[in-house]
Formats: structure tokens, C-alpha cells, sequence
């Protein structure tokens, strides 16, 4: 017999209640015939980012006299199984009496109400399936893709980026952000937490965490603008790499973002055998194309200048690289990208004033579509290439990455050691991952 309480019942009923579960049926001909584990503890029932009232039921394990080791630990966990779902009967008979009963399950049991028979009595209530449970629950992680620095007039452009809001830095581990990464395998995924003023941004590829990524910092902003409301037109995310904050501003004209971050000029450096290791990795390259190769210490990119092009920057489209055997070029961790860059030699008004493209295999990263981050160290560069060489000075850059993707940037020096890159997003899918 199971005893009825005014507003829950205890775990120690929980394994009649939840062999119960297993032939409760309702009147609206929806039945609940699904198998439900015999060993659980209960912990707390909770809707996913905390969306469904209903489904909070605070409950301490201490409350139960039922509980054991996980065969599979997970911090913090009891039980025995990974449940997924937490599901919550609720319910009242004739005479006013409540029925409260909750178990873990593996499996979606729906949201339905009706009338239920239980102990001989008729009760009238609903079933709920609530898909964040306590009861050593896979945690469910939402996560969103946004294409950064896409070019308006091009389909399938841009840099897409896994977008993660946490609530708070404990909620995950960095061995499961980690994870997260590279089971998302996208080129980045950045994860936020919202402090108050500034919001704290963490960057990791498929392989590890890394100390920046414009493009991603692009995409978190682009997010938190559109669909959390944020209602400023300023954000301010802080990096344990970093120590000034980063800022993204929205445009509320054409509504591009706008990153504001520390500029990182590069510098010729002596000749290490290693460079040309790194070249040797480019498959039938012209090593006589090179003009210049320099080093940005600070983000740890390689730039490799080639002559001037007259033929719509062919050869830096066609540069194919052998990943596998540049990976194992021993930098002495000197390098983690491969910046490889070019300019017009008949620069037009509509023109981009430099194009790129950029390798990363040290970090997992083959080639990158678009990479804000090393648009901090060409900014600079190219400012002095226009001014030494062409006596122009640039207000303002026009970047294109010619990945497969390809994407624009715009690009501006604002004195102090910083620069803005400025560019497009778009949303393009709404998804989730069990941990």
C-alpha cells in the first residue's frame, strides 16, 4: 500500500511507486506502459534553463532511506543508472486528497493529464515528464551555432560557432567542456557566464582551450543581443587570458557587431629551422612567392606575406597543406596558427585591401574559415605595409578570408594597442548535447 500524502511522498515508497508506474493508465487513453528503474534515489526535478514551474520539486536525498553507489559515478550524483527523465504524477481524488508521486525514468513518458485510477480510488491529474532530473541524471546542454563574419551577398559564409550559456562555473567541468568541444567539432565553442557587469567567455576548439577567438567572442555577442535582450548596445566579457575586459558593441543601423580587442603586431624573427619545416608542409607551394615572414609572440601566429597577386588571388586560394605532416613540426611551441596573407597589386575602391587564410592543425583546427583573432595581428601588419610602401593611411581595412566559406571583416586601428573588427551573423540551428 501506498501511503497517501497532502503533498509528497516519501522515497522510501519508491519502489512500489515505481513499479506502479508501470500500469497506471489514464482515461484520455494514453497509457504510461514504459519501464522504469526499480533503484533510484530522488533528488530534484527541474525543467531544462528552469522554463516549466511545474516540474521544480525540490527533494533531498537525505529524505530517503533508499540509496546506493553509482555504478557509473558522476560527481555529485546518486543512483544507480544515468536516468534521464524526471517524471511527476500528481493528482486529486474525491475527497480532496492530494497524490504526489515522482520516480526516474529512461524514458519520455509525455505530458497528459486526466482521470487515473490508483489504490481503487479515481483520481483526476497529469503526468509530467520533466527533461532535467536529479536522479543521476545525463545533464542536457543547449547550445546554439551562429555563422560570424558572414559575407551578406554569399550563401554559406562564415564562421560558425557553438554558443553555450552556463549558470555558473561550477555547473561543468573543464574536462566536459572540453568534451562538449569536440563532440560539437566545430572549429570553436565558447561558453558564458553572466557576471552581472561583464559576462566571462571561455574559447575551446576540439582539441583545447585556447586564448582567444574572435569569431566565437563575435557569436556569443550576436547571441546575447538577439536572444537573451540584452538591452545595452555594449558588452563587456572577461578572460582569464586577458587582462582587460573585451568589448562587442551592436551597430543599430546595419546591426553588425562591433569587437573592440588588444592589438597584436607582429615582428620579423631570426631564422629558426622550423619555418621552413612549416613551409615545407604546403603541398607543390613556390616558396618564391614569400616576401616577408613574421612572428606575433602574443597569439602565437606565423604571418607569411606573398607577392602582390594580379589574378583575383588564385594562388593563395589554391595553397593546400599537409596537416598531418605540419602538426608534427616542433615550433618549441612558438607557433599555433599559420597566417598566410596577400594584397592586389591594382587595389580598386570596392576591393579588400589584404585576403587571407589561415591553418591551425597544432589546435585541431585544419583551416579555420574566418578567424577574428588573427585579423588582431593583420590589422596591424598591413597598417604598416600601406604606409611604409604606398604612403596610405587606411582608416579602415576590408578583410576577406578565402576559406571554402570565405568571409568579410572590417578592420580598424583606434590607437592605444587596440583595434574593432567589425562584421555579420546569423543564426543557423538551435541544438543539444547529453553529457
Amino acid at each position: 500500500m501506498i501511503e497517501l500524502l497532502p503533498n509528497i511522498i516519501d522515497c522510501r515508497n519508491l519502489i512500489k511507486i515505481l513499479f506502479w508506474l508501470q500500469t497506471v493508465s489514464f482515461g484520455l487513453g494514453a497509457g504510461t506502459n514504459r519501464k522504469v528503474s526499480s533503484s533510484i534515489s530522488c533528488f530534484t526535478c527541474n525543467s531544462r534553463n528552469h522554463s516549466d514551474p511545474n516540474c521544480h520539486d525540490p527533494f533531498h536525498p537525505a529524505m530517503s532511506n533508499y540509496v546506493e553507489s553509482c555504478k557509473i559515478p558522476k560527481q555529485n550524483h546518486i543512483g544507480v543508472f544515468p536516468a534521464r527523465y524526471c517524471v511527476k504524477v500528481i493528482g486529486k481524488n474525491e475527497q480532496d486528497e492530494s497524490l504526489v508521486i515522482r520516480a526516474c525514468s529512461l524514458k519520455n513518458m509525455d505530458n497528459q493529464c486526466g482521470k487515473f485510477k490508483f489504490e481503487g480510488g479515481l483520481y483526476h491529474g497529469c503526468i509530467l515528464t520533466c527533461d532535467y532530473d536529479g536522479c543521476n541524471a545525463e545533464m542536457i546542454i543547449d547550445y546554439t551555432v551562429v555563422d560570424a563574419f558572414v559575407d551578406p551577398q554569399k550563401l554559406d559564409s562564415g564562421n560558425p560557432a557553438a554558443v553555450i550559456i552556463l549558470d555558473s562555473e561550477n555547473q561543468i567541468s573543464d574536462e566536459q567542456r572540453q568534451f562538449l568541444a569536440n563532440k560539437i567539432n566545430l572549429s570553436e565553442t565558447v561558453f558564458l557566464i553572466n557576471n552581472d557587469s561583464t559576462w566571462s567567455i571561455r574559447w575551446f576548439t576540439p582539441m583545447k582551450e585556447v586564448n582567444l577567438c574572435g569569431h566565437a567572442t563575435m557569436a556569443a555577442a550576436f547571441i546575447l543581443f538577439n536572444q537573451q535582450n540584452e538591452s545595452n548596445y555594449l558588452l563587456k566579457f572577461q578572460s582569464n587570458f586577458h587582462q582587460a575586459n573585451l568589448e562587442a558593441r551592436l551597430e543599430s543601423q546595419d546591426r553588425t557587431i562591433v569587437l573592440n580587442f588588444p592589438s597584436n603586431s607582429p615582428a620579423s624573427l631570426p631564422k629558426f629551422g622550423w619555418i621552413d619545416e612549416v613551409i615545407e608542409s604546403l603541398i607543390d607551394f613556390d616558396r618564391d612567392q614569400i616576401i616577408d615572414v613574421q612572428l606575433s609572440s602574443t597569439t602565437k601566429k606565423l604571418l607569411i606575406r606573398l607577392k602582390d597577386c594580379k589574378d583575383s588571388f588564385q594562388s593563395l586560394r589554391k595553397i593546400q597543406l599537409d596537416s598531418n605532416k605540419m602538426i608534427t613540426v616542433d615550433t618549441n611551441d612558438a607557433v599555433r596558427g599559420l597566417i598566410i596573407t596577400q594584397k592586389s597589386s591594382s587595389f580598386q575602391p570596392d576591393d579588400c585591401h589584404f585576403c587571407s587564410r589561415y591553418f591551425a592543425p597544432w589546435v585541431g583546427i585544419v583551416e579555420d574559415p574566418v578567424t577574428g583573432s588573427a585579423h588582431t595581428v593583420l590589422t596591424p601588419y598591413w597598417d604598416q605595409i600601406y604606409r611604409n610602401e604606398l604612403g596610405l593611411v587606411i582608416e579602415e581595412f576590408k578583410a576577406r578570408q578565402l576559406s571554402n566559406r570565405e568571409g568579410l571583416l572590417w578592420c580598424r586601428l583606434v590607437g592605444n594597442d587596440r583595434l574593432t573588427i567589425k562584421g555579420h551573423c546569423k543564426s543557423s540551428r538551435i541544438d543539444h548535447i547529453e553529457i
